[in-house]
């Protein structure tokens, strides 16, 4: 039995037949029980909270067993809002943000801009959310697609733009997120428009900005890379901190 991490289906092989059964589910992690007859699931349906889940393959039942809940009262499950903006060419770019919890009519608060895909995690997004920031996923294709990795450059761009019409945006606190091959137009960016970004946040790159050897303005640079990751990845970070 395989999860397909991000997408909402499962693949059961039993001897040699393979199923794709669909449930409708963003997945976090599974599990199976020991008789293999039943998968367990770290889900949500769209942006709701996790809950835990339960797959019957015999019955092909879906239940949820733990219901989604709010985490605790410190925390509040913030509603994304759908946003368009029109680039360059005139072409429709779709996005969604998070405001900040509780925002002060008047106050400026950061944004951190994913340019490249919707982060199907959603409690990374909500917990960024809950912590005073505007969280903005560009999700051209209405979920996280490699197909925008060609346009995820002109597309921040645009929504940067967007941004900076938004009085409660503070221009001088705007970030980058981005995962692996998302590192790469976020190394672009930088490289291009030092002066744009506070900081830049690199989950397992694979592409590193340049560290300029004179810069007035250069952003804050935070990587997070695992023991697991490729020899690659991990030289490359170390290669920039040194540079740095």
């Amino acid at each position: 039995i395989a999860a397909q991490g991000r997408f909402s289906f499962l693949v059961v092989q039993m001897g040699n037949v393979t199923t794709n059964v669909s449930v409708g589910l963003t997945l976090r992690s599974y599990s199976v029980s020991p008789k293999r007859d039943k998968a367990y699931m770290v889900a949500a349906l769209g942006h709701s909270p996790l809950g835990i889940w339960e797959y019957d393959f015999s019955q092909k039942k879906l239940r949820n067993i733990v219901a989604a809940r709010e985490p605790s009262s410190e925390f509040k499950i913030i509603q994304p809002i759908n946003a368009t903006a029109t680039n360059a060419s005139g072409s429709i770019i779709t996005y969604y943000y998070l405001p900040p919890r509780g925002p002060t009519t008047g106050k400026q608060y950061p944004a951190i801009i994913d340019p490249y895909s919707d982060q199907r995690f959603q409690e990374n997004f909500q917990s960024i959310a809950n912590s005073g920031a505007f969280l903005v996923s560009i999700n051209r294709f209405g979920l996280a697609s490699l197909d925008s990795i060609d346009t995820a450059y002109d597309d921040t761009m645009t929504v940067y733009n967007e941004l900076l019409k938004n009085p409660n945006v503070d221009p001088k606190r705007i970030y980058l997120l981005g995962n692996s091959r998302a590192t790469e137009p976020i190394a672009q960016l930088v490289d291009d428009h030092p002066g744009f970004w506070r900081g830049v946040i690199l989950c397992s790159p694979i592409a590193f900005p340049q560290i300029p050897n004179h810069a007035k303005q250069f952003p804050s640079i935070f990587i997070s890379e695992g023991d697991d990751d490729e020899i690659e990845r991990q030289q490359g970070s170390e290669i920039l901190a040194e540079e740095a």
